[in-house]
């Protein structure tokens, strides 16, 4: 039996599925958040596994070294994440922010399916170079770009039916489709359901665009912060759009702790400026950071001015 420890989002969903089509019934995935990883790899026996990945999340350097010095065969890790670049030292990591042959920004899903995509079935290869495309598209942000064209619309469609049919049942939709040999291949069911789901998104927006606060940041540059709990890049990035005076937004999901940082510009790193400064991380224009229940309690304190008694 093999491990696999994977983000939650498209990109890591997308090395669950490289996973399964791989090793099939012989792989243990355990999705994780940026909250969890630490606890979860840490508390993982690998003597209960033949081999152990690590995919488009990062462990950080005190438990970088403890794999290097203990499991340094055992465990692999491919991220694309440029605050992982620190463990791209060890010989079991494998940290790559741009793709060598293209230039372009990879993800997880493209480093995995490179190292390890040779041990699919050649008869569905190419329905799965498509996957690994389309995944790649959506989590760079190249599927906004205006020469995309009908592939940035379908990696949409992609992440819009991941969202919809939830993890387990997209997982399912997406091998099934590339053991068809082509992918995609919608059926009238996917399609019947992608136009409400769009319309739905963008009232979404609409709401949320009428509530999100400006803010000045350290730097003197003016961002935008909202609550909200869905359509979280879709809204970032829309709200970028509608309104160009903002540097970048704040999206924060006060239920989960999380909080989530877009732009559209070029001239900030999201990552590297502003989330790691949270003990977060991420990407140029999309990055997060996460806080505890004790922030949470703090706002409920003051909202009813201290007169709850926990």
């Amino acid at each position: 039996m093999n491990k696999l420890f994977t983000h939650t989002d498209l990109d890591g969903v997308g090395c669950a599925i490289i996973a399964k089509l791989v090793y099939g019934d012989e792989i243990d995935i355990s999705f994780c958040d940026y909250n969890e990883v630490y606890e979860k790899v840490g508390k993982c026996q690998p003597n209960n596994y033949d081999h152990i990945d690590i995919t488009d999340i990062s462990v950080g350097e005190i438990l970088g070294k403890s794999i290097d010095e203990n499991y340094s065969n055992q465990v692999n890790l491919y991220d694309h994440h440029a605050t992982a670049k620190d463990l791209d030292k060890y010989s079991w990591a494998v940290v790559k922010v741009n793709d060598e042959k293209t230039g372009l920004m990879t993800c997880g899903t493209e480093i995995y399916y490179n190292h390890i995509g040779q041990y699919i079935d050649k008869e569905y290869r190419l329905a799965v170079e498509s996957f690994v495309k389309y995944v790649t598209l959506w989590d760079t942000w190249r599927w906004k770009e205006k020469n995309s064209g009908l592939a940035g619309a379908n990696a949409k469609k992609i992440n819009t039916l991941f969202s919809i049919y939830g993890r387990e049942k997209f997982i399912k939709w997406a091998i099934d489709h590339i053991k068809s040999g082509v992918f995609p291949n919608f059926t009238v069911a996917d399609l019947s359901i992608l136009e409400p789901k769009q319309n739905e998104v963008l009232r979404y927006i609409d709401e949320k665009d009428n509530q999100y606060i400006k803010r000045k940041d350290f730097a003197g540059r003016v961002f935008g912060v909202v609550f909200a709990e869905n359509y979280i890049s879709e809204l970032g990035n829309a709200l970028c759009e509608r309104h160009p005076e903002l540097a970048y937004t704040v999206i924060i999901d006060i239920g989960k702790g999380k909080v989530s940082y877009r732009t559209i510009r070029d001239d900030i790193n999201l990552g590297k400026d502003i989330a790691s400064l949270y003990a977060g991380g991420g990407h140029a224009k999309a990055a997060g950071s996460e806080f505890g229940k004790i922030i949470v309690y703090d706002v409920i304190d003051k909202l009813f001015k201290g007169r709850i008694i926990s």
